[in-house]
């Protein structure tokens, strides 16, 4: 049921109206600029009895509290604040509107009364007096309405309205009235308010059209209700549900985890299927990568979309052959559904077609040795267009295989390439560089020709040492063992008389074979002091032995060592000598020979160990035997050799 609507109109547009309610009846006259307003009443034939007298509510606090208290969903939406009810003030039509749709709102504004001490079935006469701010009185206006007296809400009937971008409703408002708009998916709910949820009542009856601005344009079925509501805030009967479909503008997601592939002429591409619903198919785009400086350092040009048609919502991958080899490509997928809603983009891919064929050969390649390890390399730079590195390969002796050492990336603009290295300064073996060019697929082109090149030599020969010292007819005679040292040019004799500087006796290097000297000028009965030297082919000159005279050799000599065997060595193909070594003894020589009648060769330095790791034959056996050197340089008898076969069989004769 409904409240009983009077409308009086004093001009044009109604200015006061009245709802009689079940026990009680609303007075309404809209915005006003009076200090405040006062409700009279009269039963029929009898004379008027002030009612009230109405004045806005300028208390914060208590504006609150009445906005708090009533179930009325416009007043839900109104947050009390100084600049709102300012707005009001300088916006009448905004004011009326609101005071109209909410009795809450009226009574806040002073533009509204609830008499609420009215009889059910009796009837009143109401007037309202407009009070000014100089105490002046003026008549409103009157209306007289019977408390009590309802009529059925009228029920709305909402026509949808078709092919709009947004959901719209239609219908034939009633005076006074206004309207709850509720929405869901399914015609049999649940429905929640739609579009703020209130349109609010006119003071005439009129066409009311409706668009729901929340709905989302992605092609559903949306289904509304509305309710009337009256100015005393009951509800009526709800309308049947209306279904309203809307235009799809909404975009599927696009295709994820693109993938790009070099293959053969071409690049394929995967990707996973789109799980939307409404999917119809995919499109895939392509971008040129400009190339700058380094491998990554590419910026995408010249979109272009590769499918001129949409591929099937089951594919799943997609072969380009339309490309270029040596290029550089950025691929990108979209989704598009049944209405042709494109998604955007997904994350890039980037590939280029497998290039097999290499760069050209490096040329020019030349290298130049320096001071403490450093090498300079330099070629003629590349010209191809894709090139992305240099790696520059080395190697040891003259046909050791060449490995990568290091990488170099290319300068543009320039025609050369240089680059310097640094190797350990000690080295004096021969190394061997080559430099090969590699595409951005890459791709290694040939190495270039191989430039061979030793360190400049700083390192001295290790000292020798002397391993006799004996004093002949008008003679002493000089024995030493040599460190072995693969640029070995010869050997210096030093001698020197106690308290004094030593002389070298030998004005040129011995040969680098001689392992003795005889001293002719050595004066009988005096004592001297020897010393020699080793020298290398690039003139380095090493520390001297240790000094030595003939007063301190004894004249025994040391034992040999005992127990020479031979046995594989660990993990390796080698084999390892071992040796039982004197007390006295300060180290051990090391001999070998084809034979034991053979001519037997010093192998190395002093060993200051008692084994010694040998390779073993290619084929037939060498002998190995021992002699110890003992404090004075004085060397033993050599031990008893053992031979050492290729098949790995070992003999001791």
């Amino acid at each position: 049921m409904t409240a009983l609507l009077i409308l009086v109109t004093l001009g044009a547009e109604p200015s006061m109206a009245a709802v009689a309610g079940e026990k009680a009846v609303y007075l309404w006259w809209g915005t006003s600029t009076a200090v405040a307003h006062e409700v009279h009443r009269a039963e029929a034939g009898g004379a008027f009895q002030r009612l009230a007298r109405i004045e806005p509510v300028r208390d914060r606090a208590r504006a609150e509290e009445i906005l708090l208290a009533p179930d009325d969903p416009l007043v839900r939406m109104i947050r009390w604040s100084d600049d709102f009810q300012a707005r009001a003030s300088f916006q009448p039509e905004l004011d009326r509107d609101l005071s109209l749709a909410s009795p809450v709102w009226a009574r806040l504004r002073g533009a509204g009364f609830l008499d609420e001490s009215a009889a059910a079935g009796r009837s009143y006469r109401y007037r309202v007096v407009r009070v000014g701010e100089s105490g002046a009185e003026s008549a409103l206006g009157e209306v007289e309405i019977v408390a009590g007296k309802l009529a059925p809400l009228p029920a709305p009937d909402p026509v949808p309205s078709l092919a709009t971008e947004t959901p719209s409703l239609a219908w034939e408002a009633a005076a006074g009235v206004g309207y709850e708009v509720r929405r869901s998916d399914a015609p049999g709910g649940p429905f929640e308010p739609a579009g703020g949820g209130l349109v609010t009542p006119s003071l005439s009856a009129r066409r009311v059209s409706w668009q729901d601005r929340g709905a989302s344009p992605d092609g559903r079925t949306l289904y509304y209700q509305l309710a009337a509501r009256d100015l005393l805030g009951r509800i009526g009967k709800p309308s049947m549900p209306v279904p309203v479909a809307t235009l799809d503008r909404t975009p599927p997601e696009p295709p994820r985890r693109l993938r790009t592939e070099g293959i053969p002429g071409g690049i394929r591409l995967a990707w996973e299927r789109s799980p939307e619903p409404d999917a119809a198919g995919y499109h895939l785009y392509r971008s040129e990568l400009a190339p700058a400086e380094g491998k990554d350092a590419m910026q995408p040009k010249a979109r272009v979309r590769l499918t001129r048609a949409l591929l099937p919502r089951d594919a799943a991958s997609f072969d380009d052959r339309e490309t270029t080899p040596r290029k550089v490509y950025h691929y990108e997928i979209t989704a598009a559904d049944r209405k042709g809603n494109e998604s955007r983009a997904s994350p890039p891919a980037r590939a280029s077609p497998r290039d097999q064929t290499p760069p050209a050969k490096v040329q020019g390649l030349r290298a130049t040795a320096g001071e403490g390890g450093r090498v300079r390399l330099a070629w003629r730079a590349s010209a191809e267009s894709d090139l992305w590195t240099y790696r520059v390969l080395a190697g040891s002796g003259e046909r050791g295989p060449l490995r990568l050492l290091e990488q170099v990336a290319p300068r543009s603009g320039e025609k050369e390439m240089t680059h310097e290295l640094r190797l350990d300064p000690r080295s004096q073996e021969a190394r061997r560089f080559a430099v090969a060019a590699v595409d951005l697929s890459e791709n290694q082109g040939p190495p270039s020709e191989p430039v061979e090149i030793r360190l400049p030599d700083r390192v001295p020969p290790s000292a020798p040492i002397l391993t006799r010292l004996a004093a002949a007819d008008g003679a002493v005679e000089i024995g030493w063992a040599s460190g072995g040292e693969p640029d070995l040019a010869g050997h210096h004799v030093w001698r020197a008389e106690r308290g004094q500087a030593a002389l070298r006796l030998t004005e040129r290097p011995l040969p680098p074979e001689a392992r003795d000297h005889r001293d002719a000028t050595a004066r009988a009965g005096v004592a001297y002091l020897y010393a020699v030297s080793a020298v290398d082919r690039s003139g380095n000159e090493g520390p001297r032995s240790e000094v030595r005279s003939t007063a301190t050799f004894r004249a025994g000599r040391p034992q040999a060592p005992a127990g020479l065997v031979a046995r594989a060595a660990k993990g390796t193909d080698r084999v390892l000598l071992e040796w039982k070594l004197p007390e006295e003894a300060r180290g051990t020589m090391v001999w070998s020979a084809a034979a034991r009648e053979g001519a037997w060769q010093q192998l190395g330095g002093l060993v200051r160990q008692s084994r010694i790791e040998v390779a073993r034959p290619a084929q037939g056996s060498v002998l190995y035997r021992v002699q110890a050197i003992d404090g004075n340089g004085e060397p033993s008898e050599p031990s008893e050799p053992v031979e050492i076969r290729a098949n790995g069989e070992r003999v001791r004769p």
